[in-house]
């Protein structure tokens, strides 16, 4: 069992983690393969594991740096480093 403390505070679900870090372009997008978890960015593999709570801790992390980066400095962001989704 993990404990996520600021989960609800500073990020609101996982989903939220990975909506937050696809801000940036990462493309982040996870998946159970048989008894595995796999978190790739795009095409690439970023995490593999087989436990379930090590693939949401690795997302709460990404989640809670992020978390912490204004909404203004998240759209000057896309607004210079635009690229065609």
């Amino acid at each position: 069992m993990i404990e996520m403390r600021f989960l609800d505070s500073h990020i609101g679900i996982l989903d939220d983690a990975i909506n937050l870090a696809n801000q940036f372009y990462w493309s982040i997008t996870i998946k159970q393969e048989d008894d595995k978890w796999v978190v790739l960015t795009g095409e690439k593999f970023a995490l593999v594991t087989d436990s379930k709570d090590t693939a949401d801790a690795f997302l709460y992390g990404i989640g809670l740096a992020y978390s912490i980066i204004p909404d203004q400095l998240i759209d000057k962001f896309r607004e210079m480093y635009q690229i065609d989704d």
